[in-house]
This record gives structure tokens, C-alpha cells and sequence, in this order.
């Protein structure tokens, strides 16, 4: 039988039982970014959440159930955000119909407002390396990424797509493009050390978010077909 202090932080107060489990997280989070799955043992786990071993099954069931938990909350934290994209897309295309200039400024509104979530300065950089990594060498929370995730954002470009390329959705060149421009909207955020080294930056302002913005739009629409849109079509930058 686990005993009632293997299941708080040692040393914690009596409400610890309720904080371990967030600390098991916050710490699976940082040491998973940095060293993959099996390059975090539960002892290293435990050690930065400051809680006893016993934690980990008490809690999660194992180490695997925990590395789920964590995209389970990564997920969940994204939701508003990702919520907004796709129905503000979903909207977008319902209003424009066919109006290629209307298309246009909803491909420009998604750019924009997905830039400038993914460069945010509070988005914590670990839950953006982990979730790189678990993209780049699937292990076992790649499905829940990809059906609760990466599928629905998937799926709310490609209708964008279908309408700009007049092709339908489940097309192979539709779901290449939507990858794409998912990639397009993404890459100034993953590769954010690069984008400053080149651009000496020491963050993204409103003003460097709007520059990302203008040259992802210009990018996306190029790619897609569509006339440049509003401002875009009187800038020179």
C-alpha cells in the first residue's frame, strides 16, 4: 500500500498530494524537451519535481502515462488558440464564398493571428521543443498530437487551400500545400534563435510580429494563388 507521504513533495505542506502532480508535469515538461523519453529516468523526474518516486504511479500509473499527461495538457492549453484559428477560418470561408480578393484577406487575417500566437513572448519555449520533438521522432503521444491537434489545424488550412486551388480537400496536393503553409506559419517561432542571430533581435515585438506577418502572408498567398491582399497590395516591403 502507498503510503501518504511517498504522494507529496518531501518536506511539502499537508495540500501537497494536489501540487505534486503539477510539479511532475512542469518538471516532464523541461527534461522531455531537452533529452527525449528514454533519456529521462524517473528518478530524474522525481528529483526536479521535488517529490518521492512513488509520485509517478500514484499519480500517472508510470512514466509513460505521465510523457501522455503532458501533451494531454499541452493540448488542452492550446485549445482556446486553436479554437479561434479554426473557427475564425471557418467563418472567413463561409463569408468570402468564391471572392478571390475575400479569400485573400482570410488567408492574411489566419497568417496574422497564428504569427502572432506562435511567437508570443509567453509561449513557453520547452512545450514547443517538446513538441517538435515528438513530431520529428514519433513515440507514444504522437497520435494524440496529430488527432487532437495537428489534425484539426490540418484540416482547417486545407479547406482554406481547397477553396484558393479550387481542388478538393482530401486532394494529395491540398494536404501537401496546407502542410505547407502550416510549416510557413510555424518556422519563425521554431526557429526563433536563427531569426534573431540574423536579424539582431533580442525578441518579437508588435512591430517585428508584424514584419514576420507581412512576409509569411506574402508567401502564403503566393503560394496559394491568391491576390495580394489590402495592404499588402500598396506595400513595398
Amino acid at each position: 500500500m502507498v503510503q501518504t507521504f511517498d504522494l507529496i513533495s518531501a518536506g511539502g505542506p499537508s495540500n501537497g498530494r494536489l501540487d505534486a502532480r503539477e510539479r511532475l508535469l512542469d518538471a516532464a515538461v523541461s527534461l522531455f524537451a531537452k533529452r527525449g523519453f528514454d533519456g529521462v529516468s524517473t528518478r530524474q523526474l522525481v528529483g526536479r519535481a521535488k517529490v518521492n518516486l512513488s509520485a509517478i504511479t500514484y499519480h500517472f500509473g508510470g512514466k509513460e502515462a505521465l510523457y501522455r499527461a503532458v501533451f494531454e495538457r499541452i493540448i488542452d492549453d492550446m485549445g482556446p488558440v486553436r479554437r479561434r484559428l479554426i473557427g475564425d477560418l471557418h467563418d472567413g470561408l463561409n463569408e468570402a464564398g468564391g471572392d478571390r480578393a475575400k479569400l485573400s484577406e482570410v488567408a492574411v487575417n489566419f497568417v496574422c493571428l497564428f504569427v502572432t500566437a506562435s511567437t508570443a513572448a509567453d509561449a513557453p519555449r520547452a512545450r514547443i521543443q517538446l513538441l517538435m520533438r515528438e513530431v520529428a521522432e514519433p513515440g507514444g503521444a504522437f497520435d494524440l498530437l496529430m488527432n487532437q491537434h495537428v489534425g484539426p489545424m490540418h484540416d482547417a488550412i486545407g479547406a482554406l487551400v481547397a477553396a484558393a486551388t479550387e481542388r478538393p480537400e482530401d486532394d494529395p496536393r491540398t494536404r501537401l500545400l496546407a502542410q505547407g503553409v502550416m510549416t510557413l506559419c510555424l518556422q519563425f517561432a521554431l526557429q526563433r534563435a536563427i531569426v534573431f542571430a540574423r536579424m539582431d533581435w533580442q525578441e518579437y515585438s508588435p512591430e517585428r510580429v508584424a514584419q514576420v506577418s507581412d512576409v509569411v502572408s506574402r508567401a502564403v498567398l503566393t503560394m496559394l494563388g491568391l491576390p495580394m491582399a489590402g495592404a499588402l497590395a500598396n506595400s513595398d516591403q
